[in-house]
């Protein structure tokens, strides 16, 4: 209805904060603590292996991967009420290890960085790179989001951050993102696929990056900044 009012900032803050959490789902190398109420022997805490995969007294190895917490916590009742009344569970995550995102082109140290509890921004991982470097383009600075089937690209501009204190160009990360940095010159794009290949290569398939180049390339020679969905 039209005539309602809008939630307050309060009210908005604790929805944002609630679709963050709800986002946020467990990788390999993550640490989790569970603990079960009236039933130590199963209290502790895990890390995830290299396949997403946690063991478990009497439930065994578990597939964790992919799942969020509160996820995890309604697959521990299941398995537990086999053996319990009404096992009452609690999952905390104790470090967010698997939310990475990939900072590449025209930093001082590109590669893979960890977001701490998934809820970095863009100049954050640009910070976490080293900065960067003299041969930045900082107007036109590329994040790329999404499964290789559908990808999301957009441009951010750093200068108008800095200089206008425009926070729309400094977007929060989530895990699997990649930013580009590209150099001032559209000569030296192809750096781009350079990072994709030696970095990231077996992560992201080349092939997207065919897709984007012309979109990359259009940019940088003045064009405007762009967010379109790519379906290689």
């Amino acid at each position: 209805r039209s005539d309602q009012a809008a939630p307050g900032p309060c009210v908005e803050k604790m929805l944002d904060e609630e679709i963050k959490i709800s986002q946020l789902t467990l990788g390999p190398g993550d640490e989790i603590e569970i603990s079960v109420w009236r039933n130590p022997d199963f209290d502790g805490k895990f890390r995830l292996d290299s396949t997403g995969k946690i063991s478990m007294p009497l439930l065994g190895v578990l597939e964790v991967n992919g799942l969020g917490p509160f996820e995890l916590r309604e697959k521990l009742i299941q398995g537990l009420s086999t053996y319990l009344r009404n096992p009452q569970v609690k999952v905390s995550v104790t470090a967010f290890r698997s939310q990475k995102v990939f900072v590449l082109g025209e930093v001082q140290k590109p590669g893979i960085f960890q977001l701490d509890g998934g809820d970095a921004t863009l100049v954050e991982a640009i910070a976490q790179s080293g900065g960067l470097t003299a041969e930045a383009n900082a107007k036109n600075v590329f994040l790329i989001r999404g499964k290789v089937e559908m990808s999301n690209v957009s441009v951010y501009n750093l200068q108008a951050l800095v200089k206008e204190g425009d926070a729309t160009q400094n977007p929060t990360l989530r895990k699997g993102d990649i930013l580009y940095v590209p150099p001032s010159t559209v000569t030296k794009v192809d750096r781009f696929f350079k990072h994709l290949a030696t970095i990231i290569g077996p992560i992201v398939e080349l092939e997207r990056g065919i897709i984007f180049y012309p979109l990359v390339e259009e940019t940088l020679k003045g064009g405007q900044p762009v967010s379109i969905i790519i379906r290689p």
